[in-house]
């Protein structure tokens, strides 16, 4: 089985995108509590996509989950962009989709650049079960 979850841009810097890893080690360098306050915060933001795309989805099967990032533009490296997966994995958890996140249920994770989009920044999140 396939599950596709969609999360717009609109978050916390002037792109427009998603929060990579730069704007946690910025946050958690202002104040300790800044970075875990906005990694909360984007859990909470996984969660609601989740909860909207996976309506009362169980999956007891291990999982292959492919981030695939629609940046406005090309300035950021996937290395930095790709800070989605541990707040987006707790989400998974914290909604109940998955058991845990830990290895026996997350086995592959993949990150794929997709097209430019300026207008509709955007990260297409595809989970798959693994037979």
């Amino acid at each position: 089985m396939e599950y596709k979850v969609e999360i717009k841009g609109q978050f916390y810097n002037k792109t427009k995108t998603a929060p990579g890893w730069n704007d946690r080690i910025s946050a958690s360098a202002r104040h300790p509590m800044q970075g875990g306050k906005m990694e909360k915060d984007f859990v909470m933001v996984c969660a609601n996509a989740i909860r909207k795309y996976m309506r009362k989805v169980k999956i007891e099967k291990p999982i292959r989950i492919t981030y695939i990032f629609h940046e406005p533009d090309r300035k950021r490296d996937l290395g930095n962009i790709g800070y989605i997966d541990k707040p987006f994995e707790d989400a998974l958890q914290l909604v109940k989709i998955i058991p845990n996140d830990n290895q026996n249920y997350i086995q592959e994770i993949h990150f794929i650049l997709g097209e430019t989009d300026k207008k509709n920044p955007r990260i297409e999140i595809i989970i798959e079960e693994i037979e």
